[in-house]
């Protein structure tokens, strides 16, 4: 019995952690009458700039760290990049950022003197990227993936970057 109890333990530990471990939230959307079986070659469009006036986290570094990803992804599934000529599918890529607010309170006063202690707000700024997959033939919008809080003022942008990148391109095509 105790040795059920300590492997039912460990799974929920494993479990709790390895939904932990990804600090930002993937959303992927397809039309489901498109046929990705026929996409072979894709092409980069070019990453839209000063979309947003928030600034420091949408700069040249970051949009190519997203592109080489996006590339480097598709590659991986056996898609080949063209340069000239019309391919099959072209992808676009953006940085998106929101200016959020965190308000988190501490301790309670007693019954006379309802609510919180102790307020602490803190403002900060959310990066998402967001990958759009166009169909070449007909540029209608085929697939959509966004990953929120991509990108933060973290130590090393070039990983976060990249892990977020690569998350989200896991659904890409999607399973029918």
């Amino acid at each position: 019995m105790q040795r059920f109890f300590l492997t039912s333990f460990l799974l929920l530990l494993a479990i709790v952690l390895t939904t932990a471990c990804s600090p930002f939230r993937i959303y992927t959307d397809y039309d489901s009458q498109a046929d990705f079986s026929r996409y072979k070659t894709f092409k980069l469009l070019k990453s839209s700039k000063g979309r947003n006036k928030l600034g420091t986290l949408d700069n040249q570094l970051n949009r190519v760290r997203i592109r080489r990803t996006v590339t480097s992804a598709l590659q991986e599934k056996g898609y080949k990049p063209i340069k000239k000529g019309k391919a099959d599918f072209l992808v676009a890529t953006y940085i998106t950022l929101q200016k959020k607010v965190d308000v988190t309170t501490y301790g309670y006063y007693g019954w006379r003197h309802p609510g919180p202690r102790y307020r602490e707000v803190r403002h900060y700024k959310q990066g998402s990227i967001v990958i759009d997959i166009i169909d070449g033939a007909q540029k209608q919008l085929v697939w959509r993936g966004v990953v929120e809080d991509a990108l933060r003022y973290e130590d090393n942008p070039e990983e976060d970057v990249q892990h977020a990148v690569e998350a989200v391109m896991k659904d890409f095509p999607p399973d029918k």
